[in-house]
């Protein structure tokens, strides 16, 4: 497994440009890519989406606590997994091909 940085800028209210880095992690053929969103998500401090080659990609936020978290759903309620090894592996298999 090999890992790139790509940087990148983001605009938002309050905050203004700032430059971040895309953390793309090659696997295989395959290339997964954290992609930091922004700062300013309602009823979070931050969020990065998971990218795979499915296209689909699957949520990972920072908690105003400092927890990190994928989104399971967002309706009816917001449900949150904890940031874990187990859930880090689901994550991964819904966003890979293989």
């Amino acid at each position: 497994m090999a890992i790139q940085r790509r940087p990148k800028e983001l605009s938002e209210n309050y905050i203004g440009v700032y430059k971040v880095d895309d953390l793309i992690l090659l696997a295989g053929d395959e290339q997964l890519r954290f992609s930091p969103v922004g700062r300013n998500v309602a009823g979070a401090s931050g969020r990065v989406d998971v990218l795979g080659e499915r296209g689909v990609p699957e949520l990972l936020i920072v908690q105003p606590d400092g927890r990190w978290s994928f989104v399971q759903s967002r309706q009816p309620a917001l449900k949150l997994v904890p940031f874990d090894e187990s859930s880090l592996a689901e994550v991964l298999k819904r966003v890979m091909r293989e």
